[in-house]
């Protein structure tokens, strides 16, 4: 086969190259895992794991792990993978709320994770601490929408510091957590604003933060 009909990452044989176009070099930066599946290349992606995958990074949130893969993958938004999943019905407008559905399960599938791994980085791995329940009943598996406009926040919130000197830099799902506005480690208020964006970090800035610039 031509060198055209080639994944540029991962060398399998395709008709389309669109998926895999992240140099080893900046993946093995980004923690990024490029995963050679034939299979998967030629299946509908609605279906299969994505050509390139992000592994969680402990604490890390689900959209970046999303945008990270979107990295991997060759896009510069997390936009075009949260694209795949609009057959399974309504996105929700902030992914680290989604719920326990077929679209979660879904999107855990595309990411090589259980949906247990996939709910961990979403907020509702606190759900258990924040809803009070009876004692006879169990914990709630999902924050609320009161309690997730009560205790978190939907915009981006960083630690700067963080980022710089992680070996992979991600986004924290406790940056989300309202109670919370100073990073646990450095003891810095969280920063929402970027000065090369208006008003608030968007995704182009956070990939570029993940990719270590």
């Amino acid at each position: 086969p031509s060198a055209a009909s080639r994944c540029q990452s991962c060398g399998d044989n395709r008709a389309d190259s669109t998926f895999c176009t992240t140099p080893k070099a900046d993946t093995e930066r980004s923690g990024l895992k490029q995963i050679p599946d034939v299979a998967s290349h030629g299946a509908s992606i609605m279906t299969s794991l994505l050509p390139a995958r992000a592994p969680p990074v402990a604490g890390e949130s689900l959209l970046s792990v999303v945008r990270r893969t979107a990295y991997a993958m060759g896009y510069d938004s997390p936009k075009r993978i949260v694209a795949l999943l609009r057959e399974a019905g309504k996105v929700p407008r902030w992914l680290n709320a989604i719920e326990d559905t077929e679209m979660a399960h879904q999107l855990a599938e595309m990411l090589g994770l259980t949906t247990s791994e996939l709910t961990q980085l979403t907020i509702h791995r606190y759900s258990g601490s924040l809803i009070a329940t009876p004692a006879t009943q169990s914990p709630p598996a999902h924050c609320d929408r009161r309690s997730c406009q009560q205790y978190f926040v939907s915009y981006p919130r960083v630690c700067p510091c963080c980022l710089s000197d992680s070996a992979i830099p991600a986004d924290r799902i406790l940056w989300s957590f309202r109670p919370v506005p100073v990073c646990i480690h450095h003891g810095l208020p969280l920063v929402s604003l970027c000065p090369g964006c208006s008003p608030r970090h968007t995704d182009a800035c956070l990939l570029n933060a993940d990719r270590g610039n």
